[in-house]
């Protein structure tokens, strides 16, 4: 399990990659925890296709997840939710940038003081290159 996120309301909120043979089916857990991390809820899915992601609070509650999508068009992605993880906001989906190889992901990103956010992540700028880190400074519409 990647490193949840401890939420206002002092619920842990993990993220988790699936990978499993059905390639079409490696969509992100989720599981939560209302007692420190003692225990967790079974894992289900969010909706949300694409590995490994990185998951952030927001300034105004919201949570962030960022992730690698390596189908094609391969890209780093984000989504939202405005009501910590019950639901994510799938008809809104943030594509940060693309790119030509699935050789590429592992973002992670942080709120800036004026409310923009850098996200890096690792991949080749153009084919034939090595992978490099990249990054995306940016700014969430609000929805």
């Amino acid at each position: 399990m990647l490193e949840p996120v401890e939420l206002k309301s002092g619920k842990l909120l993990a993220l988790v990659r699936n990978e499993p043979k059905d390639r079409s089916q490696c969509f992100l857990l989720q599981s939560e925890s209302m007692d420190g991390g003692k225990s967790w809820t079974p894992l289900i899915s969010t909706g949300i296709w694409g590995y490994p992601p990185h998951m952030i609070q927001l300034k105004n509650g919201w949570l962030l997840v960022v992730y690698g999508y390596r189908h094609e068009p391969f890209s780093q992605r984000a989504y939202i939710s405005r009501d910590e993880g019950k639901t994510w906001d799938l008809e809104n989906q943030v594509t940060l940038t693309g790119t030509f190889s699935p050789d590429m992901g592992y973002p992670s990103s942080v709120q800036l003081a004026d409310d923009s956010i850098l996200t890096v992540y690792y991949q080749a700028e153009k084919p034939g290159e090595p992978t490099s880190v990249m990054g995306t400074h940016w700014k969430l519409i609000n929805r």
